[in-house]
């Protein structure tokens, strides 16, 4: 099927359009979009879930703000970093694998073509060793790029921003898709802060909500893992890691379509195969 993605190069980046693109994907198709947020995201974030609570000090390093000592540092101090550290990264690339998933449905509805979630499924399965590979290098990258400054860890963010669509989308390889997300995410970075911001902003606020609510039902479970956390939280957790990550992969799909659409202006060989 020929794709309408006939947009010709230069004109123009538009925030607009990519808020209003994901949203019209996510209209247009609930079930495959829910499906594959909860396929991709939320139900491996269940084990992210999951090792959060199997040592919870790890996540709150105690150092007593205010008071220098010249005590050594805490016992496994050390170890919990690593441990905070690897969370952060299992996080990124959870998120990553979730954009690169969610990628076709965003270009299949901007095309005027309807994808099943069975589809879309497909599509991810068979990049999906070398997304996860990817999205452990993208989540390693940026946090070791923000341990010490801020501002180096945003830039990365913005220069590989929208990898994950890339190695689904153009069947490219991993460095492939991060030198080309950093071609494409050139000269529109400051916009794409923007949108991240914003999307990012949401995020953070549907997550606060969504932690307020699960410990509302929070509750000891012998045998759950072993960890004492109760099936309530979990459920409570899925259905907004499901909501949540269905918004964040959208506009992460819809704002790699913008970008290609500003740069390329019509589909490459790769992405008329998708739809053929």
């Amino acid at each position: 099927m020929e794709t309408q993605l006939q947009d010709a190069p230069g004109h123009g980046f538009s925030t607009g359009r990519v808020f209003g693109r994901a949203f019209a994907t996510i209209a247009a198709n609930p079930a495959a979009a829910l499906g594959i947020a909860f396929l991709f995201g939320a139900l491996p974030l269940i084990g992210y879930h999951y090792l959060e609570h199997v040592w919870p000090e790890i996540a709150h390093v105690m150092i007593t703000p205010g008071k220098p000592s010249p005590m050594p540092m805490p016992p496994h101090f050390w170890l919990r970093l690593l441990y905070l550290f690897g969370l952060i990264v299992l996080n990124a690339a959870i998120g990553t694998v979730a954009q690169g998933a969610f990628a076709p449905l965003v270009l299949a509805q901007d095309a005027g073509r309807r994808l099943s979630g069975t589809e879309v499924a497909s599509f991810a399965f068979r990049a999906l060793p070398m997304l996860a590979v990817l999205g452990l290098l993208i989540g390693v990258g940026t946090t070791a790029a923000s341990i010490f400054l801020l501002i180096p860890g945003i830039i990365v963010s913005l220069i590989w921003a929208v990898a994950g669509p890339v190695l689904v989308i153009e069947h490219c390889g991993i460095y492939a898709a991060l030198a080309r997300s950093r071609m494409l995410t050139a000269g529109a970075r400051g916009r794409i802060l923007a949108v991240l911001l914003v999307v990012g902003g949401v995020a953070v606020g549907a997550n606060l909500l969504a932690d307020r609510l699960a410990g509302d039902y929070h509750g000891v479970v012998d045998g759950l893992f072993g960890s004492g956390v109760s099936v309530s939280y979990l459920l409570t957790k899925v259905v907004a890691d499901t909501a949540i990550t269905t918004f964040l992969a959208a506009m992460s799909g819809a704002l790699y379509v913008e970008l290609l659409k500003w740069k390329d202006g019509a589909p490459t060989d790769a992405l008329r195969e998708i739809f053929a």
